[in-house]
């Protein structure tokens, strides 16, 4: 049978090295994940980001359809004024 012997220095050292190896990967889990409020409130403000998106996209086509409507009354009026201006070959 071996007769170990443990050196209080060795001790120390070892037990320095298993505390700070454990505090890191508790450190590493708590920077890496996040908890379930953390991932609700995540979850929440990509809805409503997702909300102000589609009001915003909404907004948008509104305002092209408008556009499209006024170019249109804008060419017809164009045609019009054309033909008034334009000389009539007999």
């Amino acid at each position: 049978m071996n007769n170990m012997v443990v050196n209080p220095r060795e001790a120390v050292a070892f037990t320095i090295t298993i505390v700070s190896l454990t505090a890191g990967i508790v450190l590493w889990a708590i920077a890496t994940f996040q908890s379930k409020e953390a991932a609700g409130k995540f979850e929440r403000d990509t809805k409503d980001d997702q909300v102000r998106l589609e009001k915003r996209m909404d907004a948008y086509e509104s305002e092209q359809k408008a556009i499209r409507t006024e170019i249109g009354g804008i060419r017809a009026d164009t045609s019009y004024i054309r033909g008034r201006l334009e000389p009539k070959t007999k």
